[in-house]
């Protein structure tokens, strides 16, 4: 037998609509920016829209989507239009708290609000040891959750430590875009579903940029550090965001409201993506549709590039130099450029200065746009060793990219521990992160946490 879904109300329905860019989404986000909350302000409002010429239209495709959508939720089935974490417990209350106090405290402005958001997660995460877990790890973790056939005692005795950890606010596992393009590779709805409330569990929705805009944010220290010292400001809580933005942190324009009214929309939407779980992110997107970049032809094309260095017969450090360049061009001089623009009609004199110097007086060091560094060393050690690149070979460098500079423990599979733990990278050592891979020494590692 089918077991029916929660229902909302035509109003709750309406305001999980806001997102949306046609006719719906202009519904809704005319009823969220009125003054009414009730359902009964709502039928009220609906009426006195419906003899218009404008939404009218629109508000009967609204009636019409919604009576679809309440006939999928009556048939167990899920809704696109409806998400099942709409209907989670306190989700009300905190829209309710979300709308009211953006309505009293209309001067401060989205980027204001996101920025004092940042600031608190920034000192939440500082007083925890902060662990990067790999997906073959979460995996393991995951069995023991499903009671699958090949679960291991190890993994059974690191998810109670971790658990326990957790509720201590000792620990936090932090998720990324990387491991989220990896969660959604997995073709079975019930691993995938446990894989994200497992994530969301040891994560708390803490999650870790996404490459490129965590490039922007080294971007921006790095300049900043060149103009002022050790006066720069210290970008940190830029690193980190939550699950709702783990594909990127943007806020919703539109041409159809004022500036007051479309500030009041994005500060509303700031705190619903903030609430917002790894499993919800995953409930509104079909896997098979999910987009999935070419990785053989990615990884085929290093292994072209291997080939050239090999036939140069080129040192360890020159293959770094080149893959340096290369990363440069490839990940940071557009948006190097961009901000360097930005900074220089900001800070004229500081610009002027900097570009007189006639060299940096900057010495070498890891935390220099360290995503791109850690990639071209990871990338720099294949090419060395004569391995192929694989597409998992890329995802651990990106992994790594993320983990060592800004995480305590990165727990990562046995062959690229011994290549960041060994000569000539020492990434470990350099960034100060105990990087483990095998099951038994990470045990042992939170263990005496």
């Amino acid at each position: 037998m089918t077991r029916s879904r929660p229902v909302p109300t035509f109003q709750k329905w309406l305001m999980a609509q806001v997102h949306r860019d046609d006719g719906i989404g202009i519904v809704a986000r005319q009823w969220v920016i009125s003054p009414g909350n009730t359902e009964k302000d709502f039928r009220a409002w609906l009426e006195s829209r419906r003899t218009g010429l404008i939404l009218k239209a629109s508000i009967e495709i609204s009636e019409q989507e919604y009576a679809g959508a309440v006939a999928d939720l009556r048939n167990g089935r899920k809704t696109p239009t409806f998400p099942d974490w709409f209907n989670r417990e306190g989700r009300e209350r905190l829209d309710e708290q979300s709308h009211a106090f953006h309505k009293e405290n209309p001067e401060i402005t989205p980027s204001e609000y996101l920025h004092i958001l940042h600031l608190r997660l920034r000192k939440e995460i500082e007083t925890q040891h902060v662990i990067y877990i790999d997906i073959c790890h979460w995996v393991k973790m995951r069995h023991w959750i499903l009671d699958h056939p090949n679960k291991t005692p190890v993994y059974r005795s690191i998810l109670e430590t971790l658990r326990q950890l957790r509720a201590k606010q000792r620990i936090i596992c932090p998720i990324s875009f990387p491991l989220f393009v990896e969660l959604m590779r997995q073709s079975d709805t019930r691993t995938r579903e446990a894989t994200a409330r497992l994530m969301d569990e040891l994560s708390d929705g803490i999650c870790l940029q996404k490459p490129r805009d965590l490039i922007r944010t080294e971007i921006q220290q790095q300049i900043t550090r060149s103009m002022f010292g050790d006066r720069a400001l210290d970008l940190m809580e830029w690193v980190w965001t939550k699950a709702g933005w783990i594909a990127g942190e943007r806020l919703p324009v539109s041409e159809a409201f004022s500036l007051k009214d479309n500030e009041y929309l994005q500060k509303t939407f700031v705190d619903l993506m903030w609430e917002t779980k790894l499993e919800d992110v995953i409930d509104g997107i079909d896997q098979k549709r999910f987009p999935h970049m070419d990785g053989e032809a990615l990884a085929s094309a290093y292994n072209t590039d291997a080939t050239f260095y090999h036939e140069k017969k080129m040192s360890f450090a020159e293959v770094l130099a080149y893959e340096k360049a290369h990363l440069f061009r490839l990940m940071v001089k557009q948006p190097f450029d961009e901000i360097a623009m930005e900074y220089h009609s900001r800070y004229p004199d500081q610009v002027a200065k900097l570009l007189t110097e006639k060299e940096s007086h900057q010495k070498p060091s890891p935390l220099v746009l360290p995503f791109m560094q850690i990639v071209a060393g990871i990338n720099a050690i294949f090419i060395m060793s004569r391995e192929a690149f694989s597409p998992n070979d890329l995802a651990d460098a990106e992994h790594a990219a993320l983990a060592l500079p800004y995480c305590d423990t990165f727990f990562c599979d046995s062959p690229l521990s011994h290549k960041l733990n060994a000569k000539p990278l020492r990434l470990n050592q350099a960034y100060g992160t105990n990087v483990v891979g095998a099951p038994t020494a990470f045990l042992k590692v939170i263990s005496d946490l």
